[in-house]
């Protein structure tokens, strides 16, 4: 099904919005970079400094790694 829905969105151009549904848990499944790159830093797979450099929004991945979450939404 998720994958249904990416390949829609895709098709239709609305790349932009990916993020967004992502991060509201809108597709069954999955969540957006910053948790994956929370989980990985957690688990000692990635150094926190590499975790910083390559994640989409280094801030709401260092609110994270505190135990806060942010929800973050565009405007438009």
């Amino acid at each position: 099904m998720a994958d249904a829905v990416v390949r829609k969105m895709i098709a239709k151009g609305e790349e932009d919005r990916l993020a967004d549904i992502l991060a509201g848990g809108s597709i069954e499944g999955a969540h957006d970079f910053t948790i994956s790159f929370k989980e990985l830093v957690a688990t000692d797979r990635v150094l926190r400094r590499m975790a910083m450099e390559y994640c989409p929004n280094p801030d709401a991945l260092r609110m994270a790694l505190k135990g806060i979450s942010v929800k973050l939404t565009t405007l438009g």
